[in-house]
């Protein structure tokens, strides 16, 4: 005999009981439908953001104490890239600033300001091109810190003016000027005379022209000082290159001045010109004392800081 389970309540407690469980399996998808969303959500959150939040507590990790600033408008926080321009106004507050990757502070702190780098905090408080052409300037400098300006060119010019009078002084070397020895009147870092003043001119001729001086231009360099002895203030030159390796010294015969050329340059963070001869280069040479001389290889040039002043001032001003 079979036996038949039947409802105690009926067919429609069989019916309610169908719907429960339809529902229910209806709404396990549904949840199920949802957590599968919810976690798609979740990675692409993840994907996004992870990397973000991972290099901003690297970067917080690398950031030691002293690259930590306040800024001064929000009050907040910051941590200055290492390889960033970072200016402290205040050590105990730490309050100060953190110039761009391509910028420089220019100025004094706090008045100062970040400038592309290159650039030059002007007195308008703007940052402008030094003067004489873009060349890269040193930050941290006061406006109008010195009254004479060095010479920078560019790929026009070297920087130099024809008929202008300057202090030449050899580059990264605490301010040495090019004198000269004596009795031999040889030119040699420092030396027995100072505080030469040196025209550019075109010719020795007398007409030593107007202008600026291009790349190309050949010039040769009157030495306004003249020899020591000298009472009739006669015309000197820098000269006594005929001969390759022999010693540049003063002359005072026209045809043995001697040509130069000379190209835009920088040394570390000053603006220099790159002076060869006509065909041949320049360089110094070891001794006692260390002179300097031509070469015949075009492609060795002396780097030298020309300092522009007035051709009459014989009192040599300070910077």
């Amino acid at each position: 005999m079979v036996g038949v389970i039947k409802s105690s309540k009926g067919p429609q407690s069989l019916l309610f009981t169908l719907q429960f469980l339809t529902e229910s399996r209806s709404n396990l998808y549904v949840r199920r439908n949802r957590l599968e969303l919810g976690m798609q959500y979740l990675f692409v959150i993840t994907a996004t953001f992870l990397p973000f939040l991972l290099a901003a507590v690297q970067a917080q990790e690398e950031c030691g104490p002293e690259r930590i600033y306040v800024n001064a408008e929000s009050n907040a926080q910051h941590c200055c890239s290492p390889g960033q321009d970072l200016v402290i106004y205040d050590q105990k507050s730490r309050v100060g600033v953190c110039c761009g990757v391509d910028q420089d502070y220019a100025g004094i702190a706090p008045n100062g300001k970040c400038c592309p780098q290159g650039q030059i905090l002007g007195a308008d408080g703007k940052c402008t091109n030094p003067p004489g052409g873009n060349c890269p300037s040193c930050p941290n400098q006061p406006v109008g810190a010195c009254r004479r300006q060095r010479a920078c060119g560019d790929v026009k010019t070297n920087g130099l003016k024809y008929g202008s009078c300057y202090e030449m002084t050899f580059p990264n070397s605490g301010g040495k000027q090019m004198g000269r020895d004596w009795p031999s009147d040889t030119y040699i870092p420092d030396g027995h005379v100072q505080n030469i003043i040196y025209k550019i001119c075109q010719s020795t001729d007398g007409a030593c022209g107007t202008g600026p001086v291009k790349p190309t231009d050949t010039f040769v360099i009157e030495d306004k000082v003249g020899n020591e002895g000298d009472t009739t203030d006669v015309q000197s030159w820098i000269g006594n290159g005929a001969v390759n390796g022999a010693s540049l010294a003063l002359t005072t015969i026209a045809t043995k001045a001697a040509q130069f050329q000379g190209t835009t340059s920088c040394s570390k963070c000053t603006c220099v010109v790159a002076l060869t001869g006509v065909g041949r280069g320049l360089s110094t040479r070891d001794g006692d004392p260390v002179h300097i001389a031509f070469s015949p290889n075009p492609r060795v040039t002396l780097d030298m800081e020309f300092t522009e002043l007035p051709c009459d001032d014989l009192d040599f001003p300070e910077d």
